[in-house]
């Protein structure tokens, strides 16, 4: 799935000095199952990368 193309993903910083990243998602609904298990996907997918030791994401349903 790719969740930059749903428009799931509305921030991303990256500190390469800190190899950290934060990411801020939405769920594809409110009410939606899978946000969980989408934001633990895309965790994983960046921990392959192999300058980035800390990440976090964040499923937030209320975006400016």
């Amino acid at each position: 799935m790719n969740v930059v193309g749903l428009g799931l993903i509305y921030k991303l910083d990256i500190d390469q000095h800190k190899h950290f990243v934060f990411v801020e998602m939405t769920p594809t609904s409110a009410g939606c199952g899978t946000g969980a298990i989408i934001a633990s996907d895309v965790k994983d997918k960046l921990l392959q990368v192999q300058n980035f030791k800390d990440i976090k994401v964040s499923a937030v349903c209320d975006l400016p």
